[in-house]
């Protein structure tokens, strides 16, 4: 509840004057107590998916998706959605995931009775997509990718992959601080690869009061192109 009153002062002598005391009173619907992105993931080179967790008590059932292009730049909302259940649930968007990094954050919003815009009552923490880039020079082969933005128990680091008979295997862990990663490819480049190499980066997050696995966010997935090789039997015969 609020108290309001008016006071009036007049200047030449501080003369002041009050008037009568004006009770309002408010009802707020519960709030969430937590609401965060679990990971957000590349689902292929146009869509991805959001994993979001709200606190079930909450009475608030309106929210709204955010999208930038840079971690401290503003965001827009993309859509404003409703959800009855709370838990656990997702949301897709669709970007050139090949494009550019993209930066997402998740409020809880109420709009009282006449009243013609919503609260945000929370957000969330904000999650991103991971930009893979990679090239080939003399049979090595270098990755760079930007970083994961943001786990809510923190990064526990990442995995390289390299698609290998259409398959996705883990070849390399690295650190959390570390977004890149390099490769000789000469003793694979005779085995079975259709003309070129296809790699995938994994951030696994940390566990964390509401998400105990810590969830996992993939990347885009990228092609380095292979010199094609032939062999030829040529025509010697020993015997003649």
């Amino acid at each position: 509840s609020y108290r309001y009153l008016i006071e009036a002062v007049r200047t030449q002598d501080n003369l002041v004057s009050h008037s009568n005391i004006d009770l309002v009173e408010t009802l707020l619907p519960e709030i969430p107590a937590y609401l965060q992105i679990d990971y957000v993931d590349v689902i292929d080179e146009a869509s991805v998916n959001i994993s979001v967790t709200a606190d079930p008590e909450s009475e608030i059932t309106a929210f709204q998706l955010l999208r930038s292009t840079q971690f401290d730049a503003d965001f827009l909302i993309k859509n404003t959605f409703e959800n009855d259940y709370h838990s656990t649930f997702s949301i897709s968007d669709h970007v050139a995931t090949s494009g550019n990094p993209y930066f997402y954050r998740v409020d809880a919003i109420y709009q009282p009775d006449g009243c013609p815009v919503s609260r945000v009552v929370r957000s969330s923490n904000i999650g991103s997509t991971i930009l893979l880039s990679g090239e080939e020079n003399n049979n090595n082969v270098s990755l760079s990718w930007t970083p994961y933005r943001d786990f809510p128990g923190g990064l526990a680091g990442y995995e390289v992959s390299r698609k290998i008979e259409g398959e996705y295997v883990d070849i390399e862990y690295t650190g959390p601080g570390t977004t890149q990663f390099n490769e000789n490819i000469s003793s694979i480049l005779d085995g079975p690869q259709p003309g070129e190499i296809k790699y995938r980066i994994k951030a696994i997050g940390s566990p964390n009061a509401h998400d105990p696995e810590g969830g996992e966010s993939h990347s885009n997935e990228i092609s380095i192109e292979l010199e094609t090789r032939f062999y030829m039997p040529n025509a010697f015969t020993p015997n003649g």
